[in-house]
Order: structure tokens, then C-alpha cells, then sequence
């Protein structure tokens, strides 16, 4: 592909090698880009290269040129992606009598990707919410302009201190409306139910809430209908503070948790799809990016990608459409790449500060295990080597009730549940969120998915020595049937 000739001016050798490197990683991109048909083979010229005092100036071949389109309307999405291509290269791109690219020779001096603390002073605008520090320093964007958000990552790379900073940022602004859920009983963003223009959303809650935004919505389009505007941006113009259409931001922490239930999905991808018209924005986090758990509909209306270390490149794809999540530093939380249309940068997320609610919950936190969380636990550290095996744990307790035995944790009364594979695995995702078991583990290099542990919480909340679990004797002990 790279035969197609160029030709670079003699300069200074270092410069020189410099320009061999831009012209190749800029030919290249003219390819991938289909700027240029990869058909040319060495029949004609690709493009000019001459290395000046200060920058390298590139003059693309017009007559090979199928689609001027990265340098006319698209020419500053042309120099981010380009940038980035040149290992963070200053470049800029014109088209007056040719087409042509600049380069700087060296990349600028950039800010070292570190975590820092969140400062709220240095916020834009009342919309405006934090992403991080990236290699040209801080950055912040407008809410609206990113119009939906689609996150991933594994538990522990830093999905939830990026929510916390967003919500921080959007409760100082003082013009958004948040709804918050984040499926752990209030445990996350229960500290934010009593600032102005929240609403918390309990776990059991959620259908309620989605429905009550899907009749706003439709409230909303009729208010646009009776004023004969098309969007709310042309609403709010020229109305007072109180008049206009405050615009709502819908925040869920864990997507997969939330769309199992009835319903769920339909009204979610209604307010994705109809919701920008009228200011709504949906910002929607998961620790699991899989297709099962990130359908097509979802993310087909989230323009704006955030993806932080994953485990494998299939879930980097899941939520970027590409690779490159899975190389991202899994002992760096917060290291995130940032994906809007063409532009894709590596960020560092800010850490939030500690917030302090302005008011009482007015509801608990539960945080406490009923009696099958308990025995699902005793089971998998007694009969499974601390493991979490969704069906080995259902088949050992229906054993142990065949045979007259109940496991650890129950209280002797009728069990008011039946265990079973998909029963144990959907118990298994709130016993993770409280800390009883980590996240789905996965072997290094392969990336090999190897299920849960039970952590040191839950060793200690059944009294359990770390080391114990597995034995027929252990297991009598216990009361519970050995598998």
C-alpha cells in the first residue's frame, strides 16, 4: 500500500528523518481515510514533502485526490485525527490552491497524565462537566454538545469518580435537572438527594422513573409544538430564567442491572432518540461492556464514548467501535479514552472531591444481607473454594434440601425462593456492589473469563478464616451437604 511514491527535499539529516516519518504515517492515512484510492501502486505521486526551518509542509497530489471532503468542511476533525497519528504533532491543514498539511517537528510540551483533584472554580459554563486532563491539559465539555454518553469499564477503573465529578459539576451550575440511580441501594449518589434539582432514584424505582421522563418528553414536544420552534435551544432564547426548559440529565451507573426488567429498554431508547430535541441527556455507565448488556439501539444513540481498561479488545469495541481500551493501564483508575465522531484521546479523569449531602436521606441505605445472600455465600466458601459458581451453588442446595439439610445462613423457616443458575448469577451482581464479591476476574493474557471471588468482607461477616472452604468436613460442620 505504501508504494505509492513521495518525495521529500533535502534538509538537515534529524529533520530529515523526522519528514520520512510524517510522510509515511501521512500516506498512510490518506489510505485508511480513503482520501486517495489504495489502488495507485508507484503509478503516481502521492504527495510533496518539503522540511522547512520550523515545520514540515505537505502538499497532497490533487489529481489522486477522491474525496477533499478531511480538507474542506472536516479539515479541524482532519488535524485532531492527525495529531494524534503524528504522536501528538502540531498539524494544520488548508486547502487554498492545493491541498495541504503542516507539521511541527516536535510535539509540543505536553502535561503529564496524573490524577488530580477536581477543582469546580475552573468551570466553564453551568453545563459544562469534567473529563479529565489529557496531553494539551484540562479538559471540559458542554453536556449538550456530547448529547448522550456511553461508558464502560471493569470495576475499579474509575466509571463511578467520573459520574461523581459530573454530578458535582452539574449541581454547582445550578441549571440541570439530574436523576440519579445507581443500583447500590443509594450507597453511591444517595449523598446527592437532597441538593436542589436531584432526584434519587431507588433501586426499585427506576421503571417509575423513566416513565415519568417519557411523559415529560412528550409534555416538552407539545410545549415546542404550541411555540412553533423545533428544539429547545430555540425554546429557551430570549426567555427568562424561570420560563425556559431546564434541561434534565438522566444518570444510570450500572446499564445491565437496570435493562432485565420489563420495559426498561423501550423507554430507554425512546428518550435516546427523541430526548435531544427537548433537553434530555441520558449518561449510562456499565462494568460488563458486552453486546448482551450493550444492545445496538443503546449505543447507536450515544454519540459520545468513554471507555476505561477493559479486559479484552471485544468489549473495547462494544463501547468505542474500536480497539485500544484494552491496552490502557489497568493499575492507572481513571485512565480513560475519550471518543466523540472522529476525535479519540487518552485522558486522565479528575478525582472528586468528598461531597457533603445539604440534607438527611429520606431513605436507608441497605447495605444489610437477607437470609439467601447468605447462604449463597456460605455455599460458595464452604463447598467452593471461595469461588462463585452460579449452578454448582444452585445444585449443591436443592441436594442439600433433598436431603434433609438446609446451608448456612438460613433460618429454618420455608424457603421462599426456588435456587437455580440465573437466580444465583442475578444475586451475584448486589453482593458485588456491597462488597461481598469481586468482579468477574479474568486471566491475564487471555484474557479468559475465570468468574468471582468472595472477598475479605464476606470472610469476616461469616466469621470464616481466610484459607478455609472446600472439605466434606468443613462442610458438616456447616450444615450443609458436601457436593
Amino acid at each position: 500500500m505504501l508504494q505509492a511514491t513521495t518525495s521529500v527535499i533535502e534538509h538537515q539529516s534529524v529533520e530529515r528523518q523526522i519528514a520520512a516519518f510524517v510522510a509515511k504515517s501521512v500516506v498512510q492515512w490518506l489510505y485508511n481515510a480513503r482520501v486517495v484510492p489504495d489502488d495507485l501502486g508507484t503509478r503516481e505521486t502521492v504527495l510533496w514533502v518539503v522540511p522547512s526551518q520550523d515545520r514540515i509542509i505537505i502538499s497532497v497530489n490533487p489529481v489522486v485526490v477522491r474525496n477533499a471532503a478531511p480538507f474542506l468542511r472536516a479539515s479541524s476533525r482532519t488535524e485532531q485525527v492527525l495529531s494524534s497519528v503524528l504522536q501528538g504533532r502540531r498539524v494544520a491543514v488548508s486547502s487554498g490552491r492545493g491541498f495541504w498539511i503542516q507539521v511541527a517537528y516536535f510535539t509540543e510540551d505536553r502535561e503529564e497524565l496524573e490524577s488530580k483533584p477536581l477543582d469546580l472554580s475552573r468551570q466553564p459554563g453551568p453545563y459544562h462537566v469534567p473529563i479529565g486532563t489529557f496531553n494539551r491539559g484540562a479538559l471540559w465539555r458542554p453536556l449538550p454538545k456530547m448529547v448522550h454518553v456511553l461508558i464502560g469499564g471493569t470495576s475499579g477503573s474509575g466509571k463511578t469518580n467520573l459520574l461523581h465529578t459530573w454530578i458535582q459539576a452539574l449541581i454547582r451550575g445550578e441549571e440541570a435537572r439530574l436523576v440519579l440511580y445507581d443500583g447500590k441501594g443509594g450507597t453511591e449518589f444517595g449523598i446527592y438527594a437532597g441538593a436542589p434539582r436531584v432526584r434519587f432514584v431507588p433501586d426499585d424505582g427506576i421503571v417509575a422513573a423513566l416513565e415519568s421522563l417519557a411523559i415529560e418528553m412528550t409534555q416538552r414536544f407539545e410545549a415546542l409544538k404550541e411555540a412553533g420552534v423545533r428544539n429547545v435551544d430555540v425554546y429557551n432564547a430570549g426567555r427568562g430564567v424561570g420560563a425556559r426548559m431546564e434541561r434534565i440529565v438522566l444518570v444510570i451507573d450500572e446499564l445491565g442491572d437496570v435493562l432485565g426488567r420489563d420495559g426498561v429498554l423501550d423507554r430507554l431508547v425512546a428518550l435516546l432518540r427523541r430526548g435531544r430535541a427537548v433537553g434530555i441527556h441520558c449518561v449510562l455507565a456499565t462494568q460488563r461492556p458486552s453486546a448482551d448488556v450493550v444492545p445496538g439501539e443503546i449505543k447507536v444513540n450515544c454519540p459520545t464514548r468513554i471507555a476505561f481498561a477493559v479486559p479484552d479488545m471485544a468489549s473495547s469495541r462494544v463501547i468505542l467501535d474500536r480497539s485500544g481500551a484494552e491496552r490502557l493501564p489497568a493499575d492507572a483508575p481513571g485512565r480513560m479514552i475519550f471518543s466523540l465522531g472522529a476525535a479519540a484521546f487518552i485522558a486522565q479523569a479528575f478525582v472528586a472531591p468528598e461531597y457533603h449531602a445539604t440534607a438527611p436521606l429520606a431513605f436507608p441505605i441497605d447495605d444489610t444481607l437477607n437470609d439467601e445472600e447468605r447462604e449463597y455465600l456460605g455455599v460458595a466458601i464452604w463447598n467452593c473454594a471461595g469461588q462463585w459458581r452460579a449452578e454448582e451453588i444452585a445444585n449443591i442446595i436443592r441436594r442439600a434440601d433433598a436431603g434433609g439439610k438446609r446451608a448456612v445462613g438460613a433460618n429454618g423457616s420455608p424457603r421462599a425462593y426456588v435456587p437455580n443458575k440465573n437466580r444465583v448469577s442475578q444475586v451475584a451482581q448486589r453482593l458485588e456492589r456491597l462488597g461481598y464479591l469481586t468482579a468477574i476476574l479474568t486471566e491475564p493474557g487471555t484474557g479468559r473469563r475465570m468468574g468471582r471471588k468472595v472477598t475479605a468482607k464476606t470472610l469476616e461477616l461469616l466469621g470464616v478464616e481466610p484459607g478455609l472452604g472446600g472439605t466434606e468436613e468443613q462442610a458438616d460442620l456447616a450444615g450443609i451437604a458436601a457436593a
